[in-house]
Parts: structure tokens; sequence; C-alpha cells
């Protein structure tokens, strides 16, 4: 038994304890590894998601609704983060261990052993942002600089080119966040589903008190005739519309797909200086 510490780049460090190196695709799952203040049992990753080399199994979507209606306003912010921390968050400790462990073991070739690397360092980020979800807290990019700046950041990170342009002035954080983590989506899908040479440019534009953005792909396109939309245009459409915007979505096959979100931007709620502290006289004696 060979006691080995595993470190990555960022908030992550784990512990595992594992037996002679195996191949990554016959190891079994580690015994349990912690991740800052979290556990998690290596039980878990037996769960929904499976990695085999560079391919990961998910769940086949949930088939849409005939029409858009609002999420149930019955599950408590409390439930919610709990049910996150107890399933995505256990999921991402896992991946990023075995993703840890393949990378190290001597039988891995030196040119995955980088991919793995960054494949893991990916997943530090993914789950540093799942932390800051599950505790309520706004994106650091995006409260400090706007929705511009985080996307840009959030582009980043992609595996694929994401261009982000525009300039947006500030808005409440409810529609900063709608926006954000909509776009955000539509990375996601486009990484998943437009092809690993996709490129994906967001144009941002603002006018009228309305926020519009364009994302655009020149990937492989489909027929929206013949494809249900997923979790993730529901995930976008959910939030778009629930500020009062509109979510329109075309694509032909081989010559992508282009997304388009308008959604009213009210202005950011001024924050007034102590004014009644500067100019506040006192009493006369």
């Amino acid at each position: 038994m060979v006691t080995r510490e595993l470190s990555t780049p960022g908030k992550t460090h784990l512990r595992a304890s594992t037996r002679s190196p195996k191949p990554a695709h016959s190891r079994q799952n580690a015994g349990p590894s912690n991740l800052s203040d979290h556990t998690a049992s290596d039980g878990a990753s037996a769960a929904s998601s499976t990695v085999t080399g560079r391919h990961l199994a998910l769940a086949p979507p949930q088939q849409p609704s005939a029409r858009w209606q609002p999420p149930s306003p019955g599950i408590g912010p409390r439930r919610l983060e709990r049910d996150l921390h107890d399933s995505v968050h256990t999921e991402l400790v896992c991946l990023i261990l075995r993703l840890k462990l393949a990378e190290e073991d001597e039988l891995t070739p030196p040119a995955l052993a980088g991919e793995l690397a960054d494949l893991g360092d990916h997943a530090c980020a993914v789950l540093d942002a799942l932390r800051e979800i599950i505790h309520g807290l706004q994106p650091i990019a995006l409260s400090r600089h706007g929705v511009v700046a985080a996307l840009k950041a959030r582009a980043g990170r992609s595996p694929i080119p994401v261009t982000v342009s525009g300039a947006v002035p500030r808005s409440t954080n409810e529609s900063e966040e709608a926006v954000y983590f909509a776009c955000s989506e539509a990375i996601q899908n486009t990484i998943k589903h437009a092809g690993p040479k996709a490129k994906l440019t967001l144009r941002l534009r603002h006018e009228h008190r309305t926020l519009s953005v364009r994302a655009q792909d020149d990937g492989c396109g489909f027929d929206p005739a013949h494809r249900h939309a997923g979790s993730g245009l529901r995930n976008i459409t959910d939030r778009i519309k629930g500020r009062g915007g509109d979510v329109e979505l075309s694509s032909t096959p081989g010559l992508g797909t282009l997304l388009v979100i308008s959604v009213p931007w009210p202005p950011q709620l001024a924050i007034r200086p102590a004014q009644s502290r500067q100019h506040r006289t006192r009493p006369t004696p």
C-alpha cells in the first residue's frame, strides 16, 4: 500500500491510497479522498458518469416539455445546495482523483499524461466554480467586472476557441447572472455537440435597455426537426425567460448553429455615497 499526495494547481488538493500502478482503464475506484473541507466516498464514482480514455458517458437527457414553464419554486435553496454538494460535487471529486491517478500511472504515455493533466486542471476550475454556486456566490469576475469580463474569463477555460466581443454596461445581479450562465451553457453545448474543430463567437450588444447575445459556431450543425432540445437549451431558456427575455435557436447541418438571446437589461442600482454623513450638521450646543 502506497500513500500518495495528489496536488493540482489552484485550490484542489487530494490525498489517495493506492496499490501498485495499474492501467487507467482497469483500475478500481480509489479510496476516500479529501477535497478542501469536503469528503467524497469511493462509491460515488460509480454514479451517473464514467470516464474511459477521453470520453465521458452521461445519462441521456429527458424529453423536453411541449412548452416552456418556469422552474418549480418548491425546491428551496438549502435543499438545492445540499443536492449539488452530494451529487455533482462528489462526482467531480472522484473524476479529478481518477484523472490524477491515470496521469501518474507509470504505464500512461507522456503525451496522454499531459492531456490528462490539462483535463484535471479544467475539472478543478469547474469544481471551484461549483463551490461558488453552492455557497450562493457569483463568479468573482462577474461580480467585480461585469458580464463581458466574466465571459472572457470563461472563454479562456474552454478547450475550443471562443471569442467574446461587445461593450455592456452593468445591470442587476439577476440579469447579469442569467446572461452569464446562459452563455456558459452555450459554450458547453458547443464543446459537446459542434465538434472538436469548432470555433464559437459571442457578440453582445446593448441598446435601449435590452441586451442581445449572438452565439454562433462553425461546427457540424444539426437538423432541428430531428433533434429534441436537450437539458442545456432548457437551462438557457429557463434563465432567460425567467428574466422576461427570448431565446431563438437555428442550425443547419454542416453550417453551424446560431443562438440568439434577448433580455431586458435594467441599469445597475446606483450605490449612493454616504452623503448624509458628509453633509450632516451637528446640533448647536
